[in-house]
């Protein structure tokens, strides 16, 4: 999209420089922590994208995942700090303290483009709300013993979305990061209670044609870069910060990602021709390690949500 502006109009020197005590954010709402700000992009990123992605990789086995999880993070990080540059860019053109991916979109493209922009971030954040609800119920509805999906989603959505939409945003973050701290720590117990039930010889089988499925669940699975906008204002503008939470943020994820294949995968026995989930079979399963998996799923849901 670059090749649509002139170079001096997105990086000619700004009307006048931001500096930081202009961008200090307003009394009730402190500025962010890259500590924090890496716990917003790990949260966002640990998500739905997480539960569907063994049963789209365990035909094609540990080797191709791990290669296919590895491209999807140097991509995806790619894309995240260009957004944070562009950000950081409009925001001195625009003499704002904060500028949305709209904005964004509108400067560099033009009102068309940010008419399209709109309409696909509208299209996918619909889709993405509308699959953590659900998958959000399910999972509720299973934790409560067999309750109504109709109820347990609306009851996930609103326990989720009332703190988010009604407290500030400097509380917001302190929660999401006691959340991610709960999807880490539950993840921990999944790893060490599953590292006995790894069958080494299921880790070395490999079908790399199997493995063209799981692509489209890559950038479900590290979609993250909608809060970068957020980040650059939380983080008062300081870019080289801004790349610190992106990159540490999005590389938690990628060793979740990599130690989740080595478990799963590597405990799963796949028989050609079926059609199986592995995360729906261990919740079944009723045991401790099953009930761990099924309250990382909940909180996972809903750090993204």
């Amino acid at each position: 999209m670059f090749l649509l502006l002139e170079p001096s109009q997105l990086f000619r020197p700004p009307p006048r420089q931001l500096s930081r005590s202009r961008l200090r954010a307003e009394p009730d709402e402190a500025p962010g922590t890259v500590l924090g700000s890496a716990a917003l992009v790990a949260g966002t990123t640990v998500g739905a994208g997480i539960l569907a992605l063994p049963a789209k990789t365990l035909a094609a086995g540990l080797a191709p995942t791990a290669t296919l999880l590895l491209g999807g993070w140097i991509f995806m990080a790619a894309t995240g700090l260009l957004i944070a540059e562009v950000d950081l860019n409009t925001a001195c053109v625009l003499d704002r303290d904060a500028v949305s991916i709209n904005s964004m979109a509108e400067e560099t493209l033009g009102d068309a483009g940010a008419t399209a922009a709109s309409a696909v971030f509208l299209f996918l954040h619909y889709c993405l709300l509308t699959a953590y609800v659900v998958q959000g119920g399910q999972l509720l509805a299973e934790a409560l013993g067999g309750a109504d999906t109709f109820v347990a989603a609306p009851a996930f959505a609103a326990s989720i979305g009332a703190p988010a939409a009604l407290l500030p945003p400097a509380t917001v973050e302190r929660l999401n990061t006691v959340l991610t701290a709960g999807v880490v720590a539950s993840f921990c117990y999944i790893v060490a209670g599953g590292i006995s039930r790894v069958d080494p010889e299921l880790l070395t089988r490999a079908d790399w044609s199997a493995i063209t499925p799981a692509l489209p669940v890559i950038p479900v699975v590290y979609v993250y870069q909608t809060v970068v906008p957020t980040l650059c204002y939380r983080l008062q503008c300081d870019l080289d910060a801004v790349r610190r939470a992106v990159l540490v943020g999005l590389t938690i994820p990628l060793c979740m990602f990599l130690a989740w294949s080595v478990v799963v995968l590597g405990s799963t026995p796949y028989v050609p021709g079926d059609s199986v989930d592995p995360l729906a079979l261990a919740r079944a399963s009723g045991d401790d390690f099953g009930t761990a998996i099924l309250y990382f799923s909940l909180l996972a849901v809903g750090t993204s949500l």
